[in-house]
């Protein structure tokens, strides 16, 4: 992916087909992998034996390997970064994005941390061609409760098309709304995963 604003996403690549004998896969990725591919067949997508290290069994205990942070951060565009920068300096830190960072043309807060430790961030920036589209970010709240105070924030802030907060499923309350130029947000706790 080219470079947008400074910063730059890259992919890995492997010319080799993913399959239950792949040539750079240990057997029980390989099982992994061929697991993956069989729930979430995608012809295009290329995967290493990197991506499947967090869910192999630690190599000195008998517990899965997890990740600690899900995510770095979201770089989201905007037609007009004026037309919603009241929106988020209002709902990012209700979010816990709650330490402003100045940054030349972007609109960014990140996670409050421990000294100069990296946090996760939620930037926005302009893109004059920006159309919204049915991508839809969606964020973790700690509790049902904590959905309903979010939404309200979101209210306040002049969220758009509001549908909740309500209970979809056992244990899944969200809150589904729009920023004020159409991207799509959502605010949601969930207590089970989902069985498909």
């Amino acid at each position: 992916m080219p470079a947008q604003n400074g910063r730059r996403r890259t992919l890995s690549k492997d010319p080799a087909p993913l399959t239950t004998s792949h040539p750079y896969l240990t057997d029980q990725q390989s099982g992994l992998a061929s697991g993956f591919c069989r729930k979430f067949p995608m012809h295009s997508l290329t995967l290493l034996p990197t991506h499947f290290n967090a869910m192999l069994p630690h190599a000195s205990s008998n517990s899965i390997t997890t990740m600690k942070r899900h995510f770095d951060h979201i770089d989201l565009r905007v037609p007009r970064l004026a037309d919603v920068a009241a929106f988020y300096e209002a709902l990012l830190p209700a979010l816990g994005f709650s330490r402003r960072v100045a940054i030349e043309g972007w609109l960014e807060f990140e996670a409050e941390g421990e000294g100069d430790a990296a946090t996760e961030f939620f930037g926005i920036t302009e893109s004059p061609g920006h159309v919204s589209n049915e991508n839809r970010v969606a964020f973790w709240a700690e509790s049902p409760a904590d959905v309903d105070r979010i939404a309200k924030a979101a209210a306040s802030a002049g969220a758009r098309n509001m549908e909740g907060p309500m209970e979809y499923h056992p244990g899944y309350r969200a809150v589904f709304f729009e920023d004020p130029c159409g991207n799509r947000l959502e605010v949601c706790h969930r207590t089970h995963a989902y069985n498909h």
